[in-house]
């Protein structure tokens, strides 16, 4: 049988089986809207005046519509002043959704092939992915990551990643948009975290908010290596990343915190700041509703298998992640990274002590580039973008990075002495 004509049929049996439910509850109602998911049928519900305070009885009425029609799963939710059934589908009508059906910042896909996209939302800049281990919430970070490297060029969005479980090591090596290797080890994150807390700490003192972006991912952040926990101890990161929760969206700095079961006294100063959140599969009801701020969206009743809600101050989207596939990493833009993690980063000092960097591998002292750098970073307010200076100069990407981070201290310099000078 065609799938499409299968698909059909399940939603006519499904939606006869709403309405049973409804009839044997006595509860009088109209179908708004039906749209077709990755993995399930979304089905809106309006009730009638008569029966609108039967809301709640509405949303129960879930389980009798799934021990009817056999599904995995239904849950149910108030939106937008509708009762909203999803209802599971069996794995094999299941539709996966992958990395090379996304564009730019897309990162999966709801209902109605309505796509899910990372935006830079004031009141969600910073984000949470949350889940039990396995629901997906590193992978959607590595959708999230090959997202902006296909959206931003170097220079526009700088990118640091803190690693404790080695997740990330071998598909972001040398991934274009780092500021510095990904860091694994407990000093090596300690000295990343510094570092960026070093540049918030810059911003703040010069009040720039017009700098580059910055995004610092920390996964699984509660492990002792990374942020720690009320039960094992918090890290002296903790102190470094509460600032720049609390104010870096100001200076266009973003955090992505991952981790399996965020509570508040494990990130005090913190959860509260990341208003953007991605939650999967949870291990209780409780703990869903918690995370979400919603009791009847039954979190805990996902799949597990990349199924996810988008928790936003704009409202809740249930959506399928992108799954990325060995060729979307082969794609990665990739440079040689030539810094490294600093040792030691004195916060609120310009004095830092760092390891020595790899060898240059060209002279940065060509006039004729420099000019070009300070030139266009005069008329547009910001260095040039890879593929111009390609253009003018004919410069690789990897000696248009070195050039930038060059021209970036002459910058630096010029302005520190011009404070410095008398009037």
């Amino acid at each position: 049988m065609n799938k499409n004509v299968k698909l059909r049929q399940l939603a006519y049996q499904y939606n006869r089986a709403i309405g049973e439910a409804f009839n044997h509850s006595k509860i009088d109602a109209r179908l708004v809207s039906f749209a077709v998911g990755p993995r399930f049928f979304n089905y809106d519900i309006q009730l009638s005046i008569d029966s609108a305070f039967d809301w709640k009885r509405a949303l129960d009425a879930a389980n009798a519509i799934q021990a009817m029609t056999l599904v995995p799963n239904v849950v149910s939710e108030m939106h937008h002043g509708l009762i909203r059934y999803g209802v599971e589908l069996e794995t094999a009508n299941w539709q996966q959704v992958y990395r090379s059906d996304m564009h730019g910042l897309e990162i999966g896909q709801a209902v109605g092939h309505h796509r899910v996209s990372m935006d830079w939302n004031q009141h969600s800049w910073h984000k949470l992915f949350a889940g039990t281990t396995g629901s997906g919430k590193s992978t959607l970070i590595a959708s999230s990551l090959i997202g902006l490297a296909a959206e931003y060029e170097p220079g526009e969005v700088e990118v640091f990643i803190a690693d404790p479980h080695g997740d990330y090591a071998d598909n972001f090596r040398n991934y274009s948009l780092l500021g510095l290797p990904i860091a694994n080890s407990s000093e090596d994150i300690q000295n990343l975290i510094a570092h960026v807390q070093n540049i918030y700490q810059r911003r703040k003192a010069e009040n720039n908010r017009d700098a580059h972006k910055i995004v610092l991912v920390i996964d699984e952040c509660q492990e002792v290596e990374a942020l720690g926990n009320s039960e094992t101890g918090f890290s002296k990161n903790l102190t470094h990343i509460i600032p720049i929760a609390k104010g870096g969206r100001k200076f266009q700095i973003s955090l992505w915190l991952g981790s399996q079961r965020p509570l508040q006294k494990d990130m005090p100063g913190i959860l509260d700041m990341l208003m953007g959140k991605f939650v999967g599969v949870t291990d209780r009801a409780q703990t869903g509703t918690y995370l979400t701020g919603q009791s009847k969206l039954d979190v805990h009743k996902l799949t597990g298998s990349g199924d996810m809600v988008y928790v936003s101050p704009e409202g809740v989207t249930r959506f399928v992640a992108a799954l990325p596939r060995n060729r979307d990493y082969d794609a990665l833009p990739r440079v040689e990274i030539t810094k490294a993690i600093p040792e030691t980063v004195l916060i609120g000092d310009a004095t830092q002590k760092t390891t020595q960097p790899g060898p240059v591998a060209e002279c940065l002292d060509d006039p004729k580039a420099i000019g070009f750098y300070l030139a266009h970073a005069i008329v547009n307010k910001r260095l040039p973008g890879r593929r111009v200076v390609e253009r003018e100069l004919g410069l690789s990407r990897h000696y248009h990075k070195r050039y930038d981070e060059h021209v970036r201290e002459i910058i630096k310099y010029m302005i520190a002495y011009r404070k410095g000078m008398k009037p």
